[in-house]
């Protein structure tokens, strides 16, 4: 008998398909086909279109963009406040999604909602919710599988961190409005910069929204992190991945220190070489070109197809995506002491090497402990910028550009990757590969699966149970998964 499961609070539609033989694999929605649908249109729709990819990492969508279009181009000079502000869109929108992914997507695993019943807090207006909640039939709104592990008092605590977290993610939401004149789809991001007059009232505001957060983001939500391992040891072994890490760094014009590289057969090696995507057990009709698989056609009857993700590979190998991807690698070249300082946590937390700490546990505290160093980076940039001076120089060549270029960064979830060709201006072929299409890939031609399902496959959950349910989402949410980042 084949048992489906649908995870709950992701962006897009994942279902968990197990088989007789216990094994589980990754399926989801049919593409939207964002890839082909760029072709044909100018090469100034992209920075806005992708960013519909993925609304939790829409702003990385929108760089990746921007630098592939410049790199077409033979290359378009940005200025530094250009390169400072558009670090700062990076920094900020991986702090929303950071903190929205804990509280509102990984949280509710833990901390049942019936749990808000008995909740004995000083928040008024927790108080009247939990009232209530309290009139009603708890079997109606607590998930199955899902107890209160927690005391009272800790559980109480970790409510009212999440109506914090509310707003906190507002004021995050008020300086990237700064910056990109909206989010989720910022605006302000153009070849040569960053569209926005930049004065000093501007960066005062920045600071000061940032100082009112500075304290939850880099410090309560680590906590909470802690806490929640705590009760849940069993997180620090669940759902290990690849032993292969890739991190695609800050971007070509980046200020920051987020270095590009993969840690591959137990060794940090370079970028080089090209990435193909296997479309072996994918829903796809074979490409022209090997390795090329934009605009390929949608095929359901394909025989031994089982997904609609593509499958990624470096040098021949699966790898994982992420924020434990970008500490592994960061800490390995040595170039940010934080860095250092969360590798150490992490290593001692789970009580094994950083190399091997891809589980539930180690990808949450790689990602609530990168927020500290966010905020820093924030900071830095804030020091840096120049009131008065330009945001952007004119990138008018773009329009008229013939040539490919590929635009690299880290989204939220880890890496990701633009190619793109230009024809006078006009895109003739573009094609994304998104941190969750690196996580969630299914088996190539040697068999070999990505993180994600090799996470899936260590423990086997069982479907028809609540709490096999349960366990698969844990791991599922512990990769921040986008299914709408995994099939474009």
């Amino acid at each position: 008998m084949t048992l489906r499961a649908t995870i709950p609070r992701l962006e897009g539609v994942l279902a968990l398909v197990q088989g007789e033989d216990g094994l589980i694999r990754v399926e989801g929605a049919p593409p939207r086909s964002m890839e082909s649908a760029l072709a044909g249109r100018s090469c100034m729709d992209a920075m806005v279109l992708t960013q519909q990819v993925s609304a939790e990492s829409g702003v990385s969508h929108a760089l990746a963009a921007v630098a592939a279009m410049e790199l077409a181009a033979g290359g378009v000079e940005i200025p530094s406040n250009g390169k400072l502000l558009r670090d700062m869109l990076h920094s900020l929108s991986l702090l929303q999604a950071h903190l929205t992914h804990f509280y509102f997507q990984t949280l509710p695993d833990y901390l049942p909602l019936g749990g808000l019943a008995d909740y004995n807090g000083s928040l008024p207006d927790v108080r009247r919710v939990a009232r209530g909640f309290g009139d009603m039939s708890r079997e109606g709104w607590t998930r199955k599988g899902v107890l209160p592990v927690f005391t009272r008092q800790d559980a109480d605590t970790l409510t009212e961190h999440l109506v914090e977290s509310a707003r906190v993610l507002e004021i995050l939401q008020r300086m990237m409005a700064v910056v990109g004149g909206k989010h989720p789809v910022v605006m302000s991001v153009v070849p040569g910069g960053v569209s926005i007059h930049l004065d000093e009232e501007k960066i005062i505001r920045l600071d000061t929204l940032l100082g009112e957060t500075e304290d939850f983001l880099t410090d309560t939500v680590l906590n909470d992190g802690k806490s929640l391992l705590r009760y849940m040891p069993h997180l620090k072994s669940l759902g290990r991945g690849v032993p292969g890490f890739i991190s695609m760094g800050g971007g070509e014009e980046s200020t920051l220190t987020i270095p590009k590289g993969a840690f591959y057969q137990g060794r940090l090696v370079p970028l080089e070489g090209k990435i193909l995507e296997s479309l072996t057990t994918s829903f796809y009709s074979l490409p022209p070109t090997p390795g090329e698989t934009a605009n390929a056609a949608a095929d359901p009857a394909k025989k031994g197809a089982y997904s609609w993700v593509k499958a990624p590979r470096f040098q021949g190998d699966p790898m994982e995506a992420g924020a434990i991807a970008r500490l592994v690698i960061t800490q390995l070249t040595g170039t940010d002491a934080q860095a250092a300082k969360n590798s150490m946590l992490i290593e001692e937390t789970l009580g094994v090497a950083l190399a091997v700490a891809n589980t539930v546990g180690g990808r949450m505290l790689a990602r609530l402990s990168e927020m500290g160093l966010l905020v820093s980076r924030c900071r830095s940039i804030l020091e840096k910028l120049e009131p008065g001076q330009p945001a952007a120089k004119d990138g008018r060549k773009v329009l008229g550009a013939s040539g490919e270029g590929t635009g690299a960064i880290e989204a939220p979830a880890g890496a990701l990757q633009h190619k793109v060709v230009l024809e006078d201006g006009i895109i003739r072929y573009y094609d994304i590969i998104s941190p969750s299409t690196w996580n969630g890939s299914p088996r190539d031609p040697k068999g070999a699966t990505g993180s994600l399902e090799t996470a899936l496959q260590t423990h086997r959950p069982n479907l028809a149970s609540g709490e096999g349910v349960r366990l698969a989402s844990q791991i599922v949410q512990s990769f921040a998964f986008s299914a709408a980042d995994a099939i474009q």
